[in-house]
């Protein structure tokens, strides 16, 4: 017999209603697909010495700062998607095997 550890998971996802899972699924997957193709697209690029100033009174800003300060954000994105994803697709799995447990 193997070990390991139960748990239950009971969460609540703001503003989305039972019928709204797989759509807002759906839509957090094109996300996720999105920010890594923007990803991949920044790992294929030819990076500029410097990154224009987006402001007169701003300086050029040096591209390895740029792409740390990018991909830092893109991460962070990522983090957030997949937590939400992993929290329907809990969602969608209780509402299969136990659909009492899941109300509005």
């Amino acid at each position: 017999m193997g070990w390991g550890t139960n748990y239950k998971y009971h969460g609540y996802l703001s503003h989305i209603n039972k019928d709204g899972i797989p759509d807002k699924l759906e839509d957090d997957n094109k996300c996720i697909e999105s920010i890594w193709r923007e990803i991949l697209a920044y790992a294929a690029s030819t990076p500029p010495v410097q990154i224009p100033a987006a402001y007169e009174d701003e300086e050029p800003e040096m591209y390895p700062e740029f792409i740390a300060r990018k991909l830092n954000s893109l991460r962070q994105d990522l983090e957030e998607y997949y937590e939400e994803k992993h929290q329907l697709e809990e969602c969608i799995e209780t509402m299969n095997e136990h659909p009492e447990e899941v109300s509005e």
